[in-house]
């Protein structure tokens, strides 16, 4: 058994309590599970044609490539697929990015890589964003030239740039309806993260969601 080296994302379904709790609420009518299930089964078919694995239990997903640094655009494009497609139906995620030794057949799965990518997602992501981990990025970029499909934040970690080369016009009504879903909430977290979701609109399809931080008492 050859056990080789692959770039690995792991991504986390955001709310997902809310998503059960929504299926609960309307008698098990399968309304939310049937979005998941057609992303999921919309992003297997695509990654197939390209050599990506998809695999997704519960809130978490697993996409994995054989790693050669030429593919490297072509994997994150791929994760960058499955992120607008979450959105479209109504869906945030966030996720990490690794590259390490990985092992996938049927339902078994040995994977340093995941174990990484999920340490990145867990303690790095925070926000709606796929987060790219350091090591990933000194491989394939030595040279520091990064590409506009992955974007840097302030506080120094790159992330896929899934809203890269997307028309305003096909993407900005969902964009629209998370953001207010997020502000709308109650939880800090939930609010801060339709914040970033509006800032980083904002900075990439130049819209105008971000709302104002303060007003009068």
């Amino acid at each position: 058994m050859e056990i080789k080296t692959y770039f690995v994302a792991f991504i986390d379904i955001l709310g997902f309590k809310g998503i059960v709790e929504k299926e609960r609420m309307t008698g098990y009518s399968g309304e939310q599970l049937n979005k998941l299930l057609e992303c999921h089964l919309r992003c297997e078919s695509i990654f197939k044609e390209h050599g990506l694995d998809i695999i997704q239990f519960s809130d978490s997903i697993v996409i994995s490539k054989i790693y050669e640094r030429e593919s490297f655009h072509e994997f994150i494009s791929s994760v960058s697929a499955y992120q607008k497609f979450l959105m479209q139906q109504g869906f945030l995620c966030r996720g990490g990015v690794s590259v390490n030794k990985h092992y996938s057949k049927s339902s078994f799965v040995f994977s340093p890589a995941l174990i990484e990518a999920y340490k990145v997602e867990s303690e790095k992501a925070i926000y709606p964003r796929v987060v790219v981990s350091d090591d990933v990025i000194d491989l394939v970029f030595p040279d520091k030239n990064y590409p506009p499909t992955l974007c840097k934040e302030y506080d120094g970690l790159f992330f896929i740039n899934f809203l890269y080369g997307e028309s305003i016009s096909t993407i900005e009504k969902f964009i629209s309806l998370l953001v207010n879903d997020c502000l709308k909430s109650k939880n800090h977290s939930v609010i801060q993260k339709g914040i970033w979701l509006a800032n980083y609109s904002d900075y990439v399809l130049n819209t105008d969601f971000s709302p104002s931080r303060f007003s009068a008492a």
